[in-house]
């Protein structure tokens, strides 16, 4: 790529040079203003990611309980909630290599293990607080407006779990041997992603004028990955046996029961996640209870039945949260009847708490059917 490019203002051409940040800390305060200068189909296939920071200079625990340890320069959550680790580095900063790589694993493995979601949220939460921001409205702001915040963490917890995490080496100008080393890793690490991206800065002679370039190098996702397709029983459980196949033994009991009592059965059409949602005819719609995702998730569907009688009612809500709270470990509660929370299905490997479970399931089917 040439150093100079040429921005044509009424009717001259003016020359923007390559020229350098004075600081590595200018570069790391655009980015967390801009973070959509990382945004490029490499992240995430036709749809380029949305950036949500969490906050610079993240803190990371180096052993489990442990405090900080670590410190990295921006942490994000992009619109599918995937954990992204980013790491700015000038041309000039002369460990841009094995140092620089060597570190940044052992942040993504620090955070992995020992990094729970409820810390990244409370980070979260004190900087929007700190701003005067309001964190769900900020998380709508970037991730969607159709967004759920609190099934956002859940998926954001999901994936920490999964090590569905990404690394970004953002650099000012790419050398030949961190791009080699870059793209290998790219090919071998899966569920988690390695990649660079190179963000050159042009300006007028004088600075009055400033544009960025970014290349995006490594961790591209193979598209036929991301395509949408009709899950069905045997694709959901072959999705769940790669994940979780201690939990394939309790969902067939759910399916068994479902065929029986909710078999109007939707299966999903994602991408990379099966969804299975049992459900009965309703006046006006469908009487919906638990949604189970192929990533080890079983979501509760309070907010569906606000507009269906009888679970309009937040006294039968209630009662169905007060039910749920022991067998899913305490992470349903009488605060979720208005939301969509969720519980991990792991909790129904254990036969008390899932005989408990369908008995919740068949005290919801025994009030909707006498309505």
């Amino acid at each position: 790529m040439s150093d100079e490019i040429f921005l044509l203002s009424d009717g001259e051409l003016v020359p923007m040079r390559e020229r350098p940040h004075e600081k590595e800390d200018h570069l790391q305060k655009i980015l967390a203003t801009h973070p959509h200068l990382m945004s490029g189909e490499s992240f995430a296939g036709t749809d380029p990611s949305r950036w949500l920071l969490i906050r610079r200079e993240t803190p990371l625990p180096g052993k489990e309980g442990g405090g900080a340890q670590f410190s990295v320069d921006h942490l994000y959550l992009d619109h599918e909630a995937v954990p992204t680790l980013v790491e700015v580095k000038r041309s000039n900063d002369t460990r841009a290599r094995r140092e620089v790589v060597a570190q940044m694993l052992d942040y993504a493995a620090n955070a992995v293990a020992y990094g729970p979601v409820r810390g990244i949220q409370a980070l979260f939460a004190a900087r929007c607080a700190d701003e005067g921001l309001d964190a769900d409205e900020e998380i709508r702001r970037c991730v969607g407006e159709d967004c759920e915040p609190d099934a956002f963490w859940q998926q954001a917890e999901v994936n920490l779990k999964a090590g569905r995490i990404r690394m970004v080496f953002v650099v000012e100008k790419l050398s030949p041997e961190l791009r080699g080393i870059i793209e290998f890793l790219g090919k071998q690490m899966t569920p988690a992603s390695v990649v660079a991206v190179e963000i050159t800065r042009y300006a007028s002679d004088d600075e009055a004028v400033v544009t960025f370039v970014p290349r995006v190098f490594g961790g591209r996702p193979e598209r036929a990955d991301l395509v949408a397709q009709q899950w069905d029983e045997e694709l959901f459980i072959v999705g769940l046996e790669k994940d979780w196949p201690a939990c394939v033994p309790a969902f067939r009991a759910i399916l068994e029961w479902s065929e029986e009592k909710m078999p109007a059965i939707r299966w999903g059409e994602g991408g990379k996640s099966g969804s299975f949602m049992p459900r009965l005819p309703a006046e006006r719609g469908w009487h919906k209870a638990i949604v189970i995702y192929t990533y080890g998730r079983v979501e509760v569907q309070f907010k569906a039945m606000l507009g269906q009688p009888p679970f309009d009612s937040p006294v039968l809500r209630r009662e169905f949260a007060e039910r749920l709270g022991s067998i899913s470990d305490g992470e349903i509660t009488v605060e979720d009847i208005g939301r969509r929370p969720a519980f991990s299905l792991t909790s129904l490997s254990n036969p008390e708490k899932l005989k408990k479970f369908i008995e919740a399931l068949d005290w919801f089917v025994e009030k909707v059917t006498a309505t």
